[in-house]
């Protein structure tokens, strides 16, 4: 676990970085979650501080990495506002970037069921969600925007649809300092 910590450290460039606080105390709820044979208070020392660094990097960073998620090696969190579905699988070098969501689609007694599989070295964008039961392969890009609701074959690139104008619509916003 230690060796893996200071994996995380690296790839995340440094102790002082919000993603490394979260990896940390993901790693650490993750052994106290695994680890049965273990003395009883090192176990309960894990998962305290596995609490506290999860409530903190919820409420603070609002990067929300359950341990019962199964995430790699050497993953890389930028940033903040990242959410994974408590039952998915993130592989190895991967790329989170702000904004990320890896979840489920609905809520409800199927939600357990409905975890993503992202396979190793997967690069996800800003603000992309990547929902539902699916899997995306190996060394796939989800581009920034983007939603994924089908699996993504491996060294695939996702990326949003082209926005469009669509005219006519203004008139029908209102404006702030319009009195109506």
């Amino acid at each position: 676990m230690l060796q893996t910590i200071r994996e995380d450290r690296q790839t995340n460039l440094g102790w002082l970085e919000p993603g490394f606080h979260a990896l940390a105390a993901y790693r650490l709820g993750r052994w106290a979650l695994d680890a049965r044979d273990e003395p009883t208070w090192k176990r309960r020392g894990a998962e305290l501080a596995y609490a506290v660094g999860h409530r903190v990097s919820v409420n603070v960073y609002g990067i929300d990495l359950p341990r019962t998620a199964s995430i790699g090696r050497r993953v890389v969190v930028q940033e903040a506002a990242i959410g994974v579905h408590p039952q998915s699988v993130i592989g190895d070098d991967c790329v989170l970037r702000k904004g990320c969501t890896i979840g489920g689609t609905t809520g409800g007694d199927t939600f357990g069921e409905q975890a993503p599989v992202v396979g190793d070295g997967v690069s996800i964008g800003v603000n992309a969600v990547v929902a539902g039961r699916i899997t995306v392969g190996d060394h796939a890009a989800i581009g920034p925007n983007a939603a994924v609701l089908r699996d993504v074959p491996a060294a695939a690139t996702v990326i949003a649809p082209k926005p469009r104008v669509i005219q006519g619509l203004s008139s029908n916003v209102a404006r702030v300092g319009d009195e109506g």
